[in-house]
């Protein structure tokens, strides 16, 4: 657009400075899209960024939760069975805590 705007105005047409001035508006304008356009792809990104925070603390919200009930088990000293069972757990819980970190 500007390259033809500039050869309108090259060749002497009629109402030159109409043409350069419609221009400099048509870029202005364009210039402050692209500015809104950048500004909002910004908030765009914190947005982004905040919700994929929320969603990893929900996630280890959950993973504590879920390693509280193995740990918290009121299933032990009652046979051979149910402490062997709770111990497996147990190391399992300490297995995924390792790797979590």
């Amino acid at each position: 657009m500007n390259a033809q705007a500039d050869s309108l105005i090259e060749s002497e047409q009629f109402d030159a400075a109409a043409i350069h001035e419609k221009r400099q508006t048509i870029n202005s304008r364009f210039e402050r899209v692209k500015n809104l356009g950048a500004h909002r792809q910004s908030r765009l990104n914190e947005a982004y960024t905040l919700h994929q925070f929320f969603r990893d603390i929900a996630d280890q919200e959950s993973w504590i939760k879920e390693k509280k009930l193995l740990v918290g088990s009121a299933d032990y000293g009652r046979d051979l069975t149910g402490d062997l069972i709770t111990i497996i757990h147990n190391c399992e819980y300490l297995l995924s805590f390792t790797v979590r970190e």
